[in-house]
């Protein structure tokens, strides 16, 4: 049984389901991974080509980032790859944490209101 003060701290943070990712976790990997191997090497025009695909790709229009701005492009790359489907249900995620085991373990439950795919690292208390 969880106690009072276990689901009031866990609760304290506002989590909802935000809807699923528009790209599968292995495409983000791979468009993570040539970011960071262009970034690393300093390759702007390279870094700009992976901002330019996926604005193509997923339609969103063209976002003129003045040159050698990295943490702008930073902040583009990361916008697109982890970019929603939609608003997401709002379902209350905490409902979730609460309903399975606070031992620390890594977690991937259905949202029961979109069936959305959450991943979580379950918190850890001792009561």
């Amino acid at each position: 049984m969880i106690s009072p003060e276990t689901e009031q701290c866990i609760r304290a943070v506002t989590r909802t389901c935000k809807g699923p990712h528009v790209l599968s976790s292995e495409q983000q990997v791979k468009f993570r991974d040539l970011w960071y191997r262009y970034q690393d090497a300093g390759d702007w025009p390279a870094a700009q080509s992976v901002v330019g695909v996926l604005e193509k790709a997923l339609k969103t229009g063209h976002l003129e980032i003045p040159d050698n701005n990295w943490e702008a492009l930073f902040r583009r790359i990361v916008d697109l790859i982890y970019i929603r489907v939609a608003d997401g249900c709002g379902y209350d995620f905490n409902d979730l944490i609460l309903a399975n085991p606070l031992d620390g373990q890594d977690r991937v439950v259905a949202c029961p209101k979109c069936n959305n795919q959450i991943s979580y690292k379950a918190p850890t208390f001792e009561e």
